[in-house]
């Protein structure tokens, strides 16, 4: 119960500082001439011009720069074929790695390879 009003207490306050500092900016904009309306729909404007310039700039460092992870898979000789959940962080992977299909489990603890599967489809354990 106390710790609730304390949480009240502290978003009350962090309330009031913003809207202390922002007394000064809004002085400013009403001393240059400017309304409010006019200097929030400026700072909107540039606000998108940045994130639109973060996209950009990351699509073409993906795409030409190579050092991002890429979306896509191109020509990769390593496919997951199927993955299920066992419970948390351990997983089974069916893996096909230049045609042949592995069994892999993965948990908390590492890797391990559980079976390797013949073409005919036969398994062998290892």
């Amino acid at each position: 119960m106390i710790s609730l009003n304390i949480k009240k207490a502290l978003h009350s306050l962090t309330a009031v500082i913003i809207a202390c500092q922002a007394l000064p900016a809004i002085a400013q904009v009403e001393k240059s001439g400017e309304s409010l309306v006019t200097s929030s729909l400026k700072t909107f404007g540039a606000l998108v011009l940045v994130l639109v310039l973060i996209v950009v700039l990351s699509w073409l460092a993906r795409r030409y720069l190579h050092f991002l992870p890429s979306t896509t898979v191109k020509g990769g000789v390593i496919k997951v074929l199927e993955t299920k959940p066992l419970g948390p962080k351990r997983s089974l992977h069916v893996v096909e790695i230049e045609g042949r299909k592995i069994l892999i489990g993965s948990s908390e603890g590492g890797i391990a390879l559980l079976q390797k599967m013949d073409y005919n489809n036969e398994t062998r354990t290892e």
